[in-house]
C-alpha cells in the first residue's frame, strides 16, 4: 500500500511578460496598402518607445490605420506644440479641439477619449511619468442611427394614403393605432423588398457560378495548359486558335481566364487583350466574372443585405460581414433546424435557430460549402482553412501588378455595399427608390426594433433579439427607436393640419382663433367671448389676417384698461390681462415688418369689435 508523502508546496514565481515589436524603422505597419510613415516622433521625448506602444496597440485592431490616424493627429500636434506627451499636452490638446467649430461635440469626445486612453498606456508601460489625466468633453446624448421610417418620411406619408384600406384592416388585425399600423405595413414592404431581392440575386448569382465551373470542368489538365498560353484574346490579332478553341466562344474564354490565373483573377485591364470586351458584349462584365470566380463585393453585397433584412436575427453590420465563418450556419440539434451564429467585437454574439427551409439558410449553407472547395484549390487559401475561425466574407484584391491578396471586405465597404444592393433592386422593387444613396446597413437594426414595438411586442422579447445583457439598455434603446420613427409621421400630419388651417377651412371667431368645434368631441360652445378658454381653439401664427385681429385686441383691451380696472378689478386680473398677455405674446413671435402690414387691417378691425366689460 502506498504512503500518503507530505511536502510543501513549490510556487513558481510568475513572470512578466514581454511584448517584443521588432524594428522596422519609423513605421506602422496597418491591414492594408502603404504603411504609415511616423517619423516625425524621432523628434520627440521617447519618440522610439512611443511607436513600440503604438505598435502594440494596433495589433488587437480590426481598424489599424484608422485607429491609428486618430492617435497620430494628437502626436502631431503634440509634436509641435510642446514636444512631449504628457498630461499637459493632453489638455493643450482638448483645448485645440475645442476650438473646432466645425466638428460636433460627440466627434470630439471620442478624438480626445483615443488620445487620453493612449497617454495612459504609456504611463502604464513607464514610458512617461503618472499624472492626472484631463477629463473628456461632456458628451451630447448620442442618437441612434436612422431607419428607414426616417429616411423616407415624406414616402411613408404616400404609402399611407394609397394603402389606406390595408392599414385599416392591420389596425384592426394588431389592436394599434394607425401610426403604428403605417409603421409595420410600409416597414414590412421594404425588408420584403430588400431581403426577397437579395435571395433572388443570390440565387442568380449561384447559376452563374455554374455557368462558369461547367466551362471550367469541359477542359482537362493538357488543354488547362495550352490554353494558358493564349496571350492575346482579340478576333485577328489573338492566338487564342487551336484545336481546343477552333473559334472564339464563351467557354474558351472562361478557359484563357482559369488557366491563367486559376480562380483568382486580377484587374480586367491584366487578362490577354480582347477577353474583358468579348465577355462584356455577351453580358457578362468584369464585376460579374471576377464574383463567379470567387467573390466579391458585387455578389457578398447580397449576402450582407439578406442577413441585416431577416427579422429573427438582427445581426449588426460587422457581425455579418466580419465575424460570420464557414460554420455559421450549421445542422441543429432538433430535425429540421438551423443553428445560426454571428460573432461580434464586443457584447453578445447572434446564436439563433432558424428551420431548414429558410430561404437563408439555402443560400448560406451553400455558400460556405464553395467556400470551403474554393480556399482549398486557391493560393493562400489553406491559411485561411488552418484558422481556427475562417471568415467567410474573403475576397480578392490588391493594387495592379502588385499586393494581390486573400482579404476581408474593407470596413469601409460595407456602406456601399448596401446602397450599391439598393440601388439595383430598386429596379424591381419600387418602394426601394426613396433610400438610394440613403440607406446603409445600420439602418435595419432600428427599422427591424421600430415594428416590433408599434405590433406591440415585449421589451423582454426585443432584448432577446437584441442581445442585450441589461434590460434598461432595450428599453431606452427601443423607445428612442419608437418615438423617432414616428416624429416624422407627426410633423408630416402637424404640417398638414396648419396648411388646413391657413387654406381657411376652419371657421373664424372674430378673436383671432379658429373655431375648432367640429374636431372636438365633448366641447360646448360657450359663446365668442370664451375662445379665450377654449380647448378646441385653433391658432395659425404667421397669418396676416389673424395677426391683424390680435393686434385689434390688443389695442382695444389697452384703451379700455383702466376702466375694465376700476368696474371689476377681478374680472381685469382673472380675464382681460391674461388674455393681453397671450396675444401680446403671439405678436411677439412675428417679424416687425409682418406687424406694420398687420396694422393697417388691425384699426379697422378695432372700431367693429364689442365692447368690453
Amino acid at each position: 500500500m502506498a504512503r500518503l508523502s507530505r511536502e510543501k508546496l513549490k510556487v513558481k514565481k510568475s513572470a512578466d511578460i514581454i511584448d517584443v515589436v521588432p524594428y522596422v524603422g519609423w513605421e506602422l505597419e496597418v491591414e492594408a496598402g502603404d504603411p504609415i510613415d511616423v517619423s516625425f516622433l524621432y523628434n520627440v521625448a521617447g519618440g522610439r518607445l512611443i511607436q513600440e506602444q503604438l505598435s502594440l496597440q494596433l495589433r488587437g485592431q480590426r481598424k489599424k490605420r484608422a485607429v491609428g490616424n486618430v492617435i497620430l493627429r494628437f502626436l502631431r500636434f503634440m509634436a509641435k506644440a510642446s514636444g512631449r506627451v504628457d498630461a499637459n499636452s493632453l489638455l493643450e490638446y482638448k483645448l485645440y479641439l475645442d476650438k473646432d467649430l466645425y466638428v460636433s461635440v460627440h466627434t470630439k469626445s471620442q478624438m480626445y477619449s483615443a488620445a487620453a486612453g493612449f497617454v495612459k498606456r504609456l504611463m502604464a508601460a513607464e514610458v512617461i511619468a503618472h499624472e492626472a489625466i484631463p477629463k473628456n468633453f461632456d458628451r451630447v446624448k448620442k442618437k441612434t442611427y436612422p431607419s428607414i421610417f426616417e429616411l423616407s418620411a415624406i414616402e411613408m406619408e404616400r404609402f399611407a394614403k394609397e394603402k389606406e384600406l390595408e392599414i385599416e384592416s392591420l389596425q384592426k388585425e394588431l389592436g394599434v393605432g394607425k401610426k403604428e399600423a403605417v409603421i409595420v405595413k410600409y416597414g414590412n414592404e421594404v425588408l420584403s423588398a430588400f431581403h426577397h431581392g437579395a435571395i433572388k440575386k443570390i440565387k442568380e448569382w449561384e447559376e452563374d457560378c455554374e455557368k462558369i465551373d461547367k466551362a471550367i470542368r469541359k477542359y482537362g489538365s493538357d488543354d488547362v495548359v495550352a490554353l494558358g498560353g493564349v496571350s492575346d484574346f482579340r478576333e485577328r490579332e489573338g492566338n487564342w486558335q487551336s484545336s481546343i478553341m477552333p473559334s472564339r466562344n464563351f467557354e474558351g474564354a472562361i478557359g484563357v481566364l482559369y488557366a491563367r490565373f486559376n480562380r483568382l483573377l486580377p484587374a480586367s485591364s491584366e487578362w490577354p487583350p480582347g477577353i474583358c470586351d468579348y465577355l462584356k458584349s455577351r453580358g457578362w462584365p468584369q464585376s460579374r466574372v471576377v464574383a463567379a470566380f470567387f467573390n466579391s463585393t458585387n455578389n457578398l453585397k447580397y449576402f450582407l443585405v439578406a442577413a441585416l433584412t431577416h427579422k429573427d436575427l438582427l445581426p449588426n453590420v460587422d457581425s455579418v460581414a466580419f465575424y460570420s465563418y464557414l460554420n455559421s450556419f450549421e445542422k441543429g440539434n432538433e430535425i429540421g433546424s438551423i443553428n445560426v451564429f454571428f460573432g461580434k467585437k464586443r457584447g453578445g454574439p447572434v446564436n439563433a435557430t432558424l428551420p431548414v427551409m429558410d430561404p437563408l439558410c439555402e443560400v448560406f449553407i451553400n455558400f460556405q460549402e464553395r467556400q470551403k472547395r474554393l480556399l482549398s484549390e486557391v493560393t493562400g487559401g489553406a491559411n485561411w482553412l488552418n484558422k481556427e475561425r475562417c471568415e467567410l466574407f474573403i475576397i480578392f484584391s490588391g493594387k495592379r501588378g502588385k499586393d494581390y491578396r486573400l482579404k476581408l471586405v474593407d470596413p469601409s465597404s460595407t456602406v456601399d455595399m448596401v446602397r450599391y444592393a439598393a440601388r439595383d433592386l430598386s429596379e424591381t422593387y419600387p418602394v426601394l427608390r426613396p433610400l438610394i444613396g440613403k440607406i446603409t446597413g445600420k439602418s435595419f437594426r432600428p427599422t427591424i426594433v421600430a415594428m416590433d414595438v408599434a405590433e406591440g411586442s415585449s421589451f423582454s422579447d426585443v432584448s432577446k433579439k437584441l442581445n442585450h445583457a441589461n434590460f434598461s439598455t432595450t428599453a431606452g434603446y427601443a423607445l428612442r427607436i419608437e418615438t423617432q420613427s414616428s416624429l416624422e409621421m407627426k410633423l408630416r400630419n402637424f404640417q398638414e393640419y396648419l396648411l388646413s388651417c391657413n387654406r381657411g377651412e376652419g371657421e373664424r371667431t372674430g378673436t383671432g382663433y379658429f373655431c375648432g368645434i367640429k374636431g372636438e368631441e365633448g366641447v360646448t360652445c360657450k359663446g365668442v367671448d370664451m375662445c379665450f378658454n377654449c380647448e378646441a381653439k385653433r391658432i395659425i401664427l404667421k397669418d396676416s389676417r389673424s395677426l391683424s385681429e390680435w393686434l385689434a385686441w390688443i389695442i382695444k383691451i389697452k384703451k379700455s384698461m383702466n376702466r375694465l380696472k376700476h368696474n371689476n378689478p377681478e374680472r381685469w386680473s382673472g380675464y382681460w390681462e391674461v388674455r393681453l398677455a397671450e396675444y401680446e405674446s403671439m405678436v411677439s413671435l412675428c417679424t416687425r415688418s409682418e406687424v406694420e402690414k398687420a396694422s393697417l387691417l388691425a384699426f379697422e378691425i378695432e372700431q367693429h369689435l364689442p365692447f368690453l366689460d
